[in-house]
């Protein structure tokens, strides 16, 4: 192996991809330059028709507001808003405006009229039931399961989606619809699950099936955007508790006006250090015939993050960063816990021109830099320009373009012997997407679109989906789709120099179909829906032995794994009085997976059934508490692959479980009455209250047989100021 002697990427790729960075925000002031005079006279008539087209002859119906776009909706006045907002039943204009998603067309619309299966977390519900982080607020969503390994303490996956690997791969994180990506392993969120602040968080949309038709690799069997507050007003809470854990979080929102309109400024800070003294007796893997050695293992993680966004007339930024450190075991848990460190930054500048009401187009620049330091120093830089172009002809059409520049490079070296791991790489991706929306009736939309995308040295590949919703009455409706999605193969699985497999240049990208069914009804203070979905996953990769027999191995990464997935997933959200909340799902899936020839079913190490529920009261004068339960069956142990040694069993099993907690918050202002001051809530927290001992889930590396996933019953308890 060769020696490095720097731990830092070359600086030249940096200015090859800022240069095509500027490039595209030249182009975004070109835009804006000529604008007026180009489009005036061109889209005026069209232009005219949407605003009259815009005026409710009679006074409109709940359905009617739902369905209405954002772009209607801010050209009213504000007594008009407020009228609606009476009729839908929200407290208050801000709550209107946010009963939208975008995630599944980059369009604000309605859930029902969005072209995707969609859940929402809000902020609201976050605050009655308590999250604490990400990855607590995203236990909430049907079908997403939290897992970890011996590596990296959290993961989540979907739809049972985890065979034959150890990151969130076939998951993409958004931050405001801007992506959170690594390239050296294509999947690592744990240091955002943890350090995430949610603070700032205003709704998290989760996006279940393909989504690579707009934002490319990783959006293959799910997409989680997280959207960030723009709201005034200040908070800090404190909390602490359980295990030694400690936690601050807060967040600031102002707007100010300038001589170039309304500036806007938002930041949320969080430090959050977890589980400092929970110790688990714990068996490493055997070495050879010896017994496995009992260590106290540590299970700990700290994060100090930030999230910083920023706007002025069309301008947008936005930057994450946090510094996150945790116990490990290793990649393969035969030594002593050791510390891991992560840094990430996710920075994102972005300019929208409107040129009429049906026509508008927006350029970004996004920039990932990854750098994690533990037996291995591993590091990878991503930057990625995009032009998007909205056109709306007709009220009934409407037209979505988009093109894409991403480059990535990346380094991994051991950090004792300073040998390359993975060698330094540089590369260059290039996509197109389109997308068009037609509404040949009032209730029926369709829509299609397709991206294509092309990697050096590799084929041209296109990803397509088809969609059709149809909203049958004004509270029933279905949604049918058909969509395609890949995952770049990532710089490990191209270029590793490891010795358990070699990297593989040529490496084709995983594909995924899926067909998706929902049927959903809706009532003012109701909402249920119920999916089916089917996926074929092909192309997959993994490390194989290409040796002839009786040959030492010689694994190679390659494209030869098939995998299917079927399930359906039931969830509902009811208020039957304004003082109750519920809200809950059940889901299940069944999978199955073909390797050299040979088939398997439920290979996946996860639960096949999932249940959720939460109930929340909160009776509008200062007092809220809630309860929610997240219930796992318990995994299927699928056989050891032909030839595999069987996992050793030096853990307890991993069984069924029930994470029940439950979350007062009481607001001392509003119970004492004390007008003009801010608002004093005491937070009081158990987690895991059916549970004194911790929980165990199975080690998909299979090395071992389980590892520590939650502590025993915790209480906690802190408090939040709100200005």
């Amino acid at each position: 192996m060769t020696n490095v002697h720097h731990s830092i990427l070359p600086i030249k790729p940096y200015f090859v991809r800022l240069r095509g960075m500027l490039c595209f925000f030249v182009m975004s002031f070109v835009l804006h330059s000529f604008s007026d005079t180009l489009f005036a006279q061109t889209l005026a008539p069209a232009s005219k028709q949407a605003a009259e087209e815009r005026v409710f002859k009679t006074k409109p119906t709940r359905k009617q507001i739902l369905s209405m776009k954002f772009e209607e909706l801010s050209a009213l006045s504000l007594e008009e808003l407020t009228e609606l907002s009476s009729i839908v039943g929200v407290s208050s204009v801000d709550e209107l405006l946010k009963l939208l998603v975008n995630t599944a067309s980059k369009t604000n619309e309605t859930l029902n009229d969005a072209p995707g299966v969609i859940s929402v977390i809000t902020a609201k519900e976050m605050e009655l039931f308590g999250a604490r982080t990400l990855a607590d607020a995203l236990n909430y969503v049907v079908s997403i399961q939290l897992f970890g390994t011996t590596l990296y303490q959290e993961n989540i996956t979907m739809r049972g989606d985890l065979y034959r690997t150890i990151t969130s791969k076939h998951i993409l994180i958004l931050i405001n619809g801007r992506p959170l990506r690594e390239s050296l392993f294509g999947g690592i969120y744990a240091q955002a699950l943890n350090g995430f602040p949610l603070a700032s968080v205003e709704q998290i949309e989760v996006l279940r099936g393909p989504g690579s038709v707009l934002y490319g690799t990783n959006a293959f069997t799910g997409t989680v955007n997280i959207i960030t507050k723009t709201s005034n007003g200040a908070s800090l809470s404190i909390l602490g508790g359980g295990n030694g854990t400690v936690s601050a979080t807060g967040n600031v929102g102002v707007s100010l006006p300038t001589s170039l309109g309304e500036a806007r400024i938002d930041a949320g800070l969080l430090y959050n250090n977890n589980n400092t003294t929970w110790n688990v007796p714990f068996s490493l893997q055997p070495i050879g015939n010896r017994p496995p050695a009992r260590i106290t293992y540590n299970p700990y993680q700290r994060s100090l993050s930030g999230m910083l966004t920023a706007s002025l007339g069309g301008f947008k930024a936005q930057i994450f960063a946090t510094d996150y450190a945790a116990a490990t075991l290793g990649p393969e848990a035969r030594r002593p816990q050791i510390l891991l460190t992560n840094r990430t930054l996710n920075a994102d500048i972005g300019y929208t021109h409107e040129f009429s009401e049906v026509l508008s187009a927006s350029v970004n620049g996004t920039l990932n830099l990854y750098n994690t330091r533990h037996v291995e120093i591993l590091q990878s830089n991503d930057a990625l320009a995009e032009l998007t172009i909205a056109y709306k002809p007709q009220k009934t059409l409407q037209l979505l373009l988009g093109g894409v520049a991403h480059a990535r490079s990346g380094i991994g070296t051991s950090a004792t012997t300073g040998n390359v791991l993975v060698p330094e790489y540089n590369q260059i991706w290039w996509s197109a997407y389109a997308e068009a929306q037609w509404q040949p009736l009032e209730n029926l939309k369709l829509r299609v679109g397709a991206q294509f995308n092309k990697a050096v040295n590799i084929d041209a590949d296109v990803s397509p989906r088809v969609a059709a919703i149809w909203n049958i009455t004004s509270e029933f409706g279905i949604k049918a789709f058909y969509g395609q999605a890949f995952r770049a193969a990532s710089g490990f699985e191209n270029f590793t120099l490891s010795m358990n497999a070699r990297g593989n240049p040529r490496l084709r990208p995983e594909t995924n179909e899926s067909l998706d069914g929902e049927i959903f009804w809706e009532q003012a203070n109701m909402r249920i829906a119920a999916v089916y979905y089917r996926t074929w996953q092909s192309n997959l990769i993994a490390p194989r032995n290409i040796a002839p027999p009786g040959q030492p191995p010689n694994n190679v990464t390659q494209n030869y794994l098939t995998f299917q997935l079927e399930g359906a997933e039931f969830e509902a959200k009811y208020a039957p009085f304004n003082e109750v909340y519920i809200l809950g799902s059940v889901s299940y899936q069944t999978n199955g997976g073909t390797q050299d020839g040979h088939s398997s079913r439920d290979i996946t190490l996860l639960s096949s059934v999932m249940l959720k529920a939460g109930f929340g009261y909160d009776n509008k004068n200062g007092i809220a508490v809630s309860l929610f339960n997240v219930y796992n069956a318990a995994p299927l142990i699928p056989p050891m692959q032909m030839g595999a040694m069987p996992t050793p069993v030096v853990n307890p099993a991993a069984t069924a479980f029930s994470l029940l907690s439950a979350q007062v918050n009481l607001d001392i202002s509003e119970i004492a009455d004390l007008r003009g001051l801010p608002h004093f809530i005491l937070n009081l927290r158990g987690e895991n209250l059916l549970n004194a001992d911790n929980i165990w889930i199975p080690d998909v590396t299979r090395r071992i047989n389980s590892l520590p996933m939650f502590p025993g019953r915790a209480f906690y308890g802190g408090i939040t100021v709100k200005f």
